[in-house]
């Protein structure tokens, strides 16, 4: 099936820029990834955000191979967001080390924020006050973001090329 070659093709992108980056897959989930790092090891110099912009990087490179094969170039987005994490082994007939809390829901509910308004790459400022952005990236500062379930508004930024 050509979607799933798709699908292949495009994971490996992000595998290898998880690699180079130091950060884990920790699950697929249908066409999306989920990546972690221990926060001092994500923070440092940026590499969660570095991350990020490899994988645009790696599917803008191979373009022209993703549309001869697939007739189509993958559109990719990103969530960036810190917090504690809860790791354990969930079920019992099909176990499986599951990753919960807050910080995953936010980092999700931040995607589909981002698909909706039209951003690649969206980061919490409470990821972004902790460190500083490469040379060549920018945040855009957006509203502040009422997320179904919290209290408060999250204030995000969009990040780019400068």
């Amino acid at each position: 099936m050509a979607y799933h070659g798709l699908l292949n093709l495009f994971f490996r992108d992000v595998t290898d820029a998880a690699l180079d980056h130091g950060a884990g897959i920790h699950k697929y989930v249908g066409d999306e990834a989920i990546l972690t790092w221990r926060a001092e090891d994500g923070l440092e110099q940026a590499r969660c955000v570095l991350c990020a912009f490899a994988v645009r990087r790696r599917i803008v490179s191979k373009a022209g191979a993703y549309r001869q094969r697939f007739g189509m170039v993958p559109e990719y987005r990103a969530a960036l967001h810190i917090g504690t994490v809860v790791a354990g082994e969930m079920g019992d007939l099909k176990r499986e080390i599951a990753f919960v809390g807050d910080t995953l829901n936010t980092a999700a509910r931040l995607l589909a924020i981002g698909r909706e308004l039209g951003r690649d790459t969206v980061a919490s400022m409470k990821l972004l006050d902790r460190l500083a952005l490469p040379a060549g990236l920018a945040r855009e500062p957006l509203a502040p973001i009422a997320l179904r379930g919290k209290e408060h508004a999250v204030t995000v930024a969009a990040l780019h090329g400068a």
